[in-house]
């Protein structure tokens, strides 16, 4: 075997040393690098914590969006059926209104015929009238003619 005199020892011991130093000197980093981490991690996990939060609330507001949604959707349906109820009575009332015209139309020629209808009557009654007046002339002179003939007598 070799021998191993004082100056490998102190060289293996310099080696040695400066490993054992450079390894305080990483393990510094790391610590210093793990102490980084670790504020890193505290605010990933404050981070996450706010996310949790928002998304709790976020769904609390979508199951509160899906009621509106559905309550709409059925509001929807209703006003639907009502438009197409009105659609219907609308058709109704325009054939009721297309037989009124023509039931005023009628009404109107009807009219039209009684007022000349009734023209005709006042033409009639004031031609009797005339004639009851020549009627009453022709009686009171037949009185008078029968008075002077029983003065006469």
């Amino acid at each position: 075997m070799a021998e191993v005199t004082n100056e490998m020892l102190l060289t293996a011991i310099k080696e040695l040393s400066g490993e054992v130093l450079s390894m305080k000197a990483e393990m510094k980093e790391m610590k210093a690098d793990i102490a980084g981490l670790k504020e890193d991690v505290a605010e990933l996990k404050q981070d996450v914590t706010v996310l949790k939060q928002d998304v709790a609330s976020l769904k609390s507001e979508m199951a509160e969006v899906k009621q509106d949604v559905a309550g709409l959707k059925q509001d929807v349906a209703v006003l639907k059926q009502d438009v197409a109820e009105l659609k219907q009575d609308v058709a109704v009332l325009k054939q009721d209104v297309a037989e009124l015209k023509s039931e005023m139309a009628e009404v109107k020629q009807d009219i039209a015929g009684m007022k000349k209808d009734l023209d005709n009557l006042d033409n009639y009654y004031a031609r009797l009238d005339d004639k009851m007046d020549v009627l009453f002339e022709d009686l009171i002179n037949v009185k008078t003619d029968i008075r002077h003939l029983k003065k006469a007598r």
